[in-house]
This record gives C-alpha cells, structure tokens and sequence, in this order.
C-alpha cells in the first residue's frame, strides 16, 4: 500500500478505473470529477458534477449490509433489498424514508465519460458520473456539522456528527434527512482497503471503500433538474442525484425515482368544509407527499383555546376528509390539520370556519323555521293588506292572542313582499321556480337567511318527509312534483302531513306525530275577499312562493293540512287574496 498526492484540483475527461494499489488520495486542494473542466466548489472536499449522470454508492444487499465489518459512523450504503439508503450512526444501521416522485426513465445507454472506484476492474455503470461499487463495504461522507462550513453549496452533503444523520445545504438552510432505527448488526475485523479523499493525509477507514473526509468541507453530487434526471437512460438502481427544482436528494430504485424525506411533511392546505348539516359537516384538505397520517383540531374559537371534545390533536388515519358530528345547530366551528408521519409532524394548515344549519326542523339538508310567521300591523279580517308602507296580518277571528298562538294569516301580495296590486296580477320570476333557492328565493316576510318556499321546494321537501322520515312511504318524487290534489301515503303515522303535525298532546293539540318538530298547527285560514275565517283546529294552509300557471294573475299554490287526513294538499284555490300562513325554508 502506498499513498498517491494530488497537489492540484483533478478533472476527469476520460473513463478512469481506480485499482487499490492506491488507497489514499491526499489532496491539498478540493477534487472535482466533471467532464466540463469546471473547478469544484470551494465548499466541497468531491465535487462530482454532471446533467447528464448521477452519483452510484456502494450497493448492498441486506445480508451484505449487516455481514459488513466494523462500520464507521457516517458509513452509508444503498440497501438494494429495500431501496433504501442506509447509514451506521456511530451505533446502529439507519434507514432513510422516501416519498415516491415518478417512474419516468429514458431508455437506450449513456455514453461519456465517467469514474469506477471498486475492488474488481469493472467499469463505471453507464449512468453515473462517479460509480463507487463494493459488496463489502459502504461510504463515507464529510464528517463535520454544518457551522464548520463556510458559504455552503446548494446541494452539498456531509453527515451531520451533531445530529447524527445526513445533512444537505438547499440554497437556503441545512435539511436534516429523517431516519428511522434498523438494526445494529455487524461483523468486525475490516482491513483498510479503499480511496481516501482528505486534506490531512489520514488513511481510508477500513469499512469504506470510498472516505471522504473534512471538517470544513462536504460532498457534491451531480446536480440536475427534473428535464435532466428524466433524461438519464436506463439509471442503474441506487443511482443517486441532487434535485435542483425540488431541492432534495433523489435516488432511482429498480422503476422509480423516489426523494429522501428530509424532515417531516409539510402543512396540508384545509380547504372549505362541505356535506354542513345542523349538527355536523365534512372537514376537507390536501393531500401532502410523505404523510401517513393527519391530525385534525375543531374548536369553536379561531383560536382553539375551546377544543370539541375528542378533537384535541385527533387522529384521523391516512386521508382527505372526515366527517365530524355529534355538534351544535347555529354554531360556527374551526378546524385545521397537521399531517404526520414516521419523520415528524407538520405545522398547522391554515384554519377554515364552518357555519353549521340553524336550529329547526330538517329533512336532508333543507331546514325550515319551526314557527309560523307572525310579524306586522293587525288589520280587520274585512280589509285588505293594502297599505304597501307596512307590513299587515290578519289574526284569526281579529283575535290577536290567535296571531301569538297560530301566526299571522298573510295575502300572497303581502307574504311574497310584493305590492297589493300583485295580489291581482302575474308577476313571474325565477324565484318562483327554484330549487333549492338558496339566496335566489324571495325573502318577502321572512328573517334574513330565509326565504319564502317555492312550490317545487314544497314538493320536495313533502317528499323527503314521506321518503326519508321513519315510517317510510313510497310514493315517487314525480307525483309530488306533479300532480295536484293529496299527494303522499294517506296512512298514519306514514303520510307526510302526519310527520309535520303537532301532537295530541301540544297546546293547541293536533293528531300528528311531529317526527321532526315542524310544528304544524290547525291555523285555518281568512276567505278571500270576506271578513270570514274558516277550520281553526282542524286545517291549515301554507302559502308558496309560486304563482299558479293556469292563473297566475289571481292564484298561487299552497299546501293544505286538513284533521284525519295524512297526504298533503297541493292546489291554488282560494286565491292570492285569500290569508293563509306562512313557513320559511333556510337558504342553504
């Protein structure tokens, strides 16, 4: 064995094959292998340089890693059984974690020229720049800490004697590579045989066919962006490069090229909460490469000082969505999220509100007020609603204790919040027609974020009631949508009219059985056009926002309850003159 001095900074142009005849290589400058003729960066001890090659370390099996003998700390192999690059920390074999970044490859053979450091003559794989190749023994970096180095090189590597892994400068700030135990397998007796890299003139460490020694400089390896690591033909496995664009270090496995994970993952992107019920909603975000799990916070402070009990940190398994229930109707909640794994966890995503569906009655998602209307200036049963300055009611029998009990009854003018005029002549409009309406509807008498409901909205809503409401009935949505007269199961408890009124036992009773609190009452209605009012306690009528197309200019639908009758009443009778109630739907 002897040792050979380089005194000058080298360059390779042409295929060098390394024979351990040499073992050592003392260099009183830095040591560049290119095909350029680039000098190496004063921040590198080896700066190995290419666009069109990558960087191959010894690969090894994992019977040949663990049989390897005496492992220096910072030794790194690649593990060809697990893909994986692998380390000895002074004590035991580290694994490095990857995140999957593409299967693309050129095809075909590289040419150019390149370096071989091994033990058998063989020549440099075709798609490394620098081919270091032994079964029985691995690397070794830099040993230094990143304050030793002075002006850093983006992509520069060392390994970190501090914290006890491989380090990398990004063009930033030094990134960590996340490691996770092995085990401390290994042999002994190693016989120093290998390529030493040094300032210092010390002999190669017996585990490293390959040392690379400083502690002020680290090491380069080629340094190529997606276009050219994807340009690379036929990468051999274990190939390592620098990722200019992600500014990670990438290796190619047998069919992918794939990024060591260098701490844990970045923070998911929260993004709008949907499915938002009266007492639950579905929380929403990114995805993030590396994540294995996320964790998810609710709170009814932006702050998150008052935590939804169960979710303080919650664990939600490897996904996108959750579903979070069991809350309060009216109130406005929180959430964000961390996404985690093996390496860490993130830091918190950016934090979304969600306002859950009022208090009221529901089915499915549409909520509608659990009252009738009861706002404006009682007038006397004989007059119209004319003044279009105030708001008008009628109570029944001109009794203002019935207004408090039952609602006000309205003119289809006045409940629509159009003038009196309206109440004799078409006026049309979307509004009319839609569903769900949502903030389309016309708001006429009802509180801000209601509206009054359409005839299709009406129809649906019977229909999910019928449909969606334990006992279920089984009339189609169609014949709610279109035909006049009851539509729905005329069966108690199943029709839909059943459902939606009081009980026998409510003050004032009915003979329903209120299965989801809508409150209907036996309001009984004005007649059109008389001081008369009819079927206090045994109908009512509901009021919608559609005009009847047979006769838009003096009818409008609505629907009739009637006592014993279990279907629900859509027709236009009476005409828009005539004062029924009122019942708003929420506009979500």
């Amino acid at each position: 064995m002897y040792k050979k001095f380089i005194r000058t900074t080298v360059f390779i142009y042409y295929l060098l094959i390394v024979s351990f005849s040499l073992n050592n290589i003392f260099a009183q400058n830095n040591v560049a292998i290119n095909a350029t003729g680039t000098p190496p960066h004063s921040s590198a001890i080896l700066d190995v340089a290419s666009n069109t090659k990558g960087f191959l370390i010894p690969r090894l099996t994992d019977s040949q890693r663990q049989n390897l003998k005496d492992p220096a700390q910072g030794l790194i192999i690649y593990n060809t059984s697990t893909n994986e690059i692998n380390f000895w920390n002074g004590n035991a074999w580290r694994r490095v974690p990857t995140n999957f970044i593409t299967n693309t490859a050129a095809g075909g053979t590289g040419t150019g020229p390149n370096v071989s450091i091994n033990f058998t003559g063989a020549n440099a794989h075709h798609s490394a720049m620098l081919d270091v190749s032994s079964t029985e023994k691995g690397l070794l970096l830099p040993r230094t800490t990143p304050g030793s180095i002075s002006s850093p090189a983006t992509g520069l590597i060392i390994y970190n004697t501090s914290l006890q892994t491989i380090s990398y400068y990004d063009g930033t700030t030094w990134q960590h590579l996340c490691n996770l135990p092995l085990d401390a397998l290994a042999s002994t007796g190693a016989i120093s045989q290998g390529v030493a890299i040094n300032t210092t003139g010390a002999p190669v460490a017996p585990s490293a066919v390959l040392d690379v020694s400083s502690t002020s400089l680290g090491l380069l390896i080629p340094r190529l962006n997606n276009s050219q690591r994807n340009s690379i033909p036929s990468p051999a496995q274990g190939l390592l490069i620098y990722n200019t664009q992600s500014n990670g270090i990438q290796h190619r496995t047998t069919t992918a090229w794939v990024e060591e994970v260098y701490s844990g993952p970045s923070a998911p992107i929260a993004s709008a909460a949907n499915g938002i019920t009266q007492t639950s909603f579905v929380a929403n975000w990114s995805s993030v490469i590396g994540a294995t799990t996320y964790y998810l916070d609710v709170a009814t402070d932006n702050s998150f000082t008052t935590y939804v009990p169960g979710y303080n940190n919650f664990n939600v398994g490897n996904v996108t969505n959750h579903n979070v229930s069991g809350l309060s109707c009216g109130t406005t909640y929180y959430y964000r999220v961390r996404a985690g794994s093996s390496c860490g966890t993130s830091a918190n995503s950016n934090v979304i509100s969600v306002s859950l569906l009022p208090c009221g009655p529901s089915c499915g998602t549409r909520v509608w007020m659990a009252a009738n209307v009861d706002i404006g200036t009682m007038v006397y049963g004989g007059l119209g609603q004319a003044n279009d300055s105030q708001i008008e009611k009628y109570c029944y029998n001109d009794i203002m204790a019935n207004c408090s009990t039952y609602g006000g009854l309205y003119q289809w003018a006045e409940a629509v919040g159009e003038p009196y005029s309206s109440n004799s002549n078409a006026i049309g409009g979307s509004w009319q027609s839609c569903n769900p309406c949502v903030s389309g509807g016309r708001q006429g008498l009802c509180p801000a974020g209601y509206h009054v409901p359409t005839d299709l909205e009406w129809s649906h809503f019977e229909y999910c009631v019928e449909s969606n409401v334990s006992p279920p009935g089984t009339y189609a949505l169609s014949s709610f949508e279109i035909n006049i007269g009851f539509r729905g199961t005329n069966t108690y408890p199943i029709g839909p009219a059943a459902k939606l009124k009081v009980t026998s036992s409510n003050t004032p009773p009915w003979d329903g059985t209120n299965a989801i609190g809508f409150n209907a009452l036996p309001a009984g209605f004005r007649q059109n056009g008389y001081p008369y009012f009819w079927f206090i306690d045994s109908y009512t009528f509901f009021w919608t926002a559609t005009e009847d197309p047979a006769d838009p200019n003096s009818f409008a639908f609505h629907r009739e309850f009637r006592s014993n009758i279990w279907s629900i009443l859509r027709i236009s009778d009476g005409g828009k003159l005539s004062g029924k109630s009122l019942r708003c739907i929420h506009n979500n």
